[in-house]
């Protein structure tokens, strides 16, 4: 095994927790009463409920993207044998 598998593994599990953040951390309460979302609000001139879905959409794209690649890197980093079948 190489070092791409286990980056293969961290891209992975920062997919989990991207794909977490936008399916259950990124609420609207949150999101409207948070100091952690204080500088998102505003990232467009659109209301901020555009905004709101707009970042909730990049967590859930961004983080099945990498979960996706990084399953694929892990599943490619896993050496296998084959008995001189072809």
């Amino acid at each position: 095994m190489d070092k791409d598998f286990f980056w293969s593994i961290f891209t992975t599990i920062f997919g989990i927790i991207a794909t977490w953040t936008g399916l259950i951390y990124t609420t609207r309460f949150r999101f409207d009463n948070s100091k952690f979302f204080e500088h998102i609000k505003y990232i467009t001139p659109l209301p901020q409920t555009v905004n709101y879905w707009f970042l909730k959409v990049l967590f859930i794209f961004g983080g099945l993207m990498c979960v996706v690649l990084g399953l694929y890197g892990i599943l490619e980093g896993i050496p296998y044998r084959t008995n001189g079948a072809v």
